[in-house]
């Protein structure tokens, strides 16, 4: 898929039941009713492609074959919490793909686990449509981070950090459910003087989303 060079390719199954120990009995439920097959693709590090990282040691590329089209944010998180490396997730279902990947950090109480810090996901799109890629070059810090970058539709050539990506990404969540939220209380609102306060606070958190969107920070 990321036409990645031949030393990097693994292509082996993952039986779900590797994962058994790490789950609750929800977590489980939630494996077998969503998972098909798990398999790893790819993987890249110092000795498959000849580069290292500081943060990023290795990467790791699954493909999670699906029995619905959803999105499984809760399965993907699952993913990047227990496997100590940094992953690319591909989602595949009847022809459709949707990439996932999450820039995380260690558990400071357990170095065993992983903290999100921020997941970047596609959308679905037909599998001849794949545009993404990997670009193999500076570190593993750089391949990484520059997908995510790819999966925000957000360039590289903004300078910004990832995580200042990340940070970026959160205020824009925040301020599109403030959005959501205010849409909802001036349906709701019968009383004129607080429903035209209710969207002269929407017109700022519009005017707010905008200028943030349209931001290199």
């Amino acid at each position: 898929m990321f036409n990645l060079p031949a030393n990097t390719q693994v292509n082996k199954l993952v039986p779900k039941k590797n994962f058994a120990s790490f789950l609750n009995s929800k977590q489980k439920r939630l494996f077998s009713d969503f998972i098909s097959r798990i398999k790893l693709l790819n993987t890249l590090s110092s000795s498959s492609i000849n580069l290292s990282g500081d943060e990023v040691k290795e990467i790791h590329i699954f493909e999670i074959q699906l029995k619905k089209k959803d999105y499984p944010v809760i399965l993907f998180d699952l993913f990047d919490k227990f496997i100590p490396y940094h992953i690319i997730l591909i989602a595949s279902y009847n022809k459709e793909l949707l990439v996932s990947a999450a820039q995380k950090h260690t558990h400071p109480a357990n170095e065993n686990l992983s903290i999100i810090d921020w997941r970047f996901n596609s959308i679905w799109f037909k599998e001849n449509n794949f545009k993404y890629v990997l670009n193999l070059r500076s570190s593993l810090d750089f391949v990484f981070s520059d997908l995510c970058f790819q999966l925000s539709g957000k360039s590289t050539i903004s300078k910004m950090s990832i995580l200042e990506l990340v940070n970026k990404e959160r205020k824009i969540d925040v301020l599109q459910k403030n959005i959501h939220k205010l849409k909802i209380s001036i349906k709701n609102c019968k009383q004129y003087n607080i429903k035209v306060e209710l969207n002269m606070q929407l017109q700022n958190s519009i005017e707010e989303l905008n200028s943030l969107k349209n931001s290199n920070i």
